[in-house]
């Protein structure tokens, strides 16, 4: 009788996992997950929304900046990077390693350095900690005139990682 009722309870399991979608299982480490994120994953990730504030807090911190710029609306491909940058876990624990600027279009500080042609939307600026352009642009995408724009958050993690290298003289990333 025992061995029936084992196989009742895991048929019940099953039977309740398949109807969830799996949905009460924590994602794996860099999963994307479908669950509804806040915005631009703001809980999370420490965004600053004044560049002179990023480059202060980069100057003082000695931390590369990730800056963001984005249209607040009509843009499908900033709602699909949100969805990347609100989802990925790597993408999250990375972030503790930048200053991390978002900045809408218009508010695109007026640099020579920030006027890269073709422009578009949105884009993602890796900086120094003196708030100078890195030469780290985005060679995997889809468009090779879009340089500033991560398709998929492995090339965004691979880009933040090579800054991290680069600036800081990371050379490990454990878990990540």
């Amino acid at each position: 009788a025992l061995p029936i009722f084992l196989l009742f309870v895991l048929a019940l399991v099953m039977v309740t996992l398949a109807e969830s979608g799996g949905d009460d299982l924590p994602p794996a480490h860099g999963d994307v997950t479908d669950k509804p994120a806040p915005k631009w994953n703001a809980n999370h990730i420490k965004w600053v929304t004044s560049w002179a504030d990023a480059k202060e807090l980069a100057r003082r911190s000695k931390k590369p900046i990730l800056f963001l710029t984005h249209k607040e609306k009509d843009c499908p491909a900033c709602d699909e990077l949100e969805a990347i940058v609100a989802t990925n876990m790597d993408v999250e624990v990375l972030s503790d390693y930048f200053v991390m600027l978002m900045l809408g279009d218009q508010s695109t500080p007026d640099e020579e350095q920030f006027h890269v042609l073709p422009a578009y939307s949105p884009r993602i600026f890796f900086l120094n900690y003196k708030g100078r352009i890195l030469d780290v642009i985005n060679e995997s995408g889809l468009f090779p005139t879009n340089l500033h724009y991560y398709y998929t958050a492995e090339e965004l993690v691979a880009s933040m990682k090579e800054v991290l290298q680069s600036e800081k003289g990371f050379v490990s990333f454990v878990g990540i």
